[in-house]
């Protein structure tokens, strides 16, 4: 059974944006991956597009985002993934204060991925350049939890088998 990833920041534009298309590439390349992802943003912004600025960054890594549209978090979404990664600490203590039951499964993403405990800035409204070094971290990071990642879909396919 895969595992169901979320990655959460603000308006679903950029950071999260970014994050799901790297994962969902990431998955797709490691063959022992059965991982399912989306995103969301904590503003409520439903329908929004990627920002140019972050659909360009990762076509220039070979992520294609371009047909992205935000969602906002809600807590029947959250009920249905097993890890929710926020890009900030903000984010994580907005979930849990918002959606407490789900508080469990979310974690910020450097802390996850690597035990450093790092926001991804937000370069809405910034450089290009922001945006490549906001793309940089968060594929370094979802690179690093990726087998985190995996063995959770292994450990799932255990707990399915045992009742």
């Amino acid at each position: 059974m895969p595992v169901r990833v979320l990655l959460v920041c603000s308006g679903n534009t950029c950071r999260s944006a970014m994050g799901e298309g790297i994962l969902r590439d990431l998955a797709r390349r490691a063959t022992e991956a059965e991982v399912e992802v989306a995103s969301a943003g904590t503003l409520g912004i439903v329908g929004a597009p990627a920002t140019d600025e972050a659909v360009q960054v990762a076509r220039s890594h070979g992520v294609d985002i371009s047909g992205h549209a935000s969602s906002a978090v809600t807590g029947e979404m959250l009920e249905s993934f097993d890890l929710v990664l926020a890009m900030t600490e903000l984010h994580v203590e907005e979930l849990a204060q918002r959606f407490p039951d789900a508080a469990d499964r979310t974690h910020l993403l450097s802390l996850f991925a690597d035990g450093s405990d790092t926001d991804v800035p937000d370069p809405i409204g910034g450089p290009v350049e922001e945006y490549e070094s906001a793309y940089t971290m968060i594929e370094g990071y979802l690179t690093s939890a990726l087998p985190k990642i995996v063995a959770m879909s292994r450990d799932d396919e255990g707990e399915a088998d045992s009742g």
